[in-house]
């Protein structure tokens, strides 16, 4: 946060308030933008235009309305946030290096964030090659729910691939 002349407090980045809105959302996706704004400190606006690219994301229908037009459904697939960066798909031991080069990186290594984010990507975690084994052996009780945490977990990986090509293209972009 900076402060203003006028004595009010603004962030230095608008996208760290819209990846605590895309966090919240996908802890709460039916909130309203008001919700999400307060949750997340951050505008009205800058809220529902999380609300939406979390939609767009999830491929979900938008609805824009243009003046003297109606309504015109859309994917959502021309907003910026959607124009994929080329994609890494590291192999068992491409994985494995390339956790360890992100770990001798100081500026993720030094900070409690950086920090969190390298043991959530351990490779000695379960990998897809194990997920078969362990859905056979859990418990069929036990499967509705674990089988929805599965989907929270996704959709929330997939939030962070969100933003984090949102920012790789507003940097293309000079934005």
């Amino acid at each position: 946060m900076r402060l203003g002349r006028d004595g009010v407090a603004y962030p230095l980045t608008a996208a760290e308030g819209r990846s605590r809105a895309l966090v919240y959302l996908a802890a709460h996706p039916d909130a309203s933008a008001q919700e999400v704004a307060r949750a997340a400190g951050i505008s009205l606006t800058t809220a529902k235009d999380a609300r939406k690219r979390a939609r767009a994301a999830l491929g979900e229908p938008q609805t824009t309305v243009r003046p003297n037009a109606g309504p015109v459904r859309g994917s959502g697939a021309g907003h910026p946030a959607m124009v994929n960066p080329p994609r890494v798909h590291p192999d068992g031991a491409d994985l494995a290096l390339a956790v360890r080069r992100l770990r001798a990186d100081p500026s993720l290594r030094f900070t409690e964030v950086g920090r969190k984010l390298l043991r959530t990507l351990d490779p000695t975690a379960a990998q897809p090659h194990d997920w078969a084994a362990m859905a056979s052996s859990v418990p069929i009780h036990c499967a509705p729910l674990i089988a929805e945490l599965a989907r929270h977990h996704a959709e929330s990986w997939q939030l962070l691939a969100d933003s984090l090509t949102e920012r790789i293209n507003s940097r293309e972009s000079g934005v």
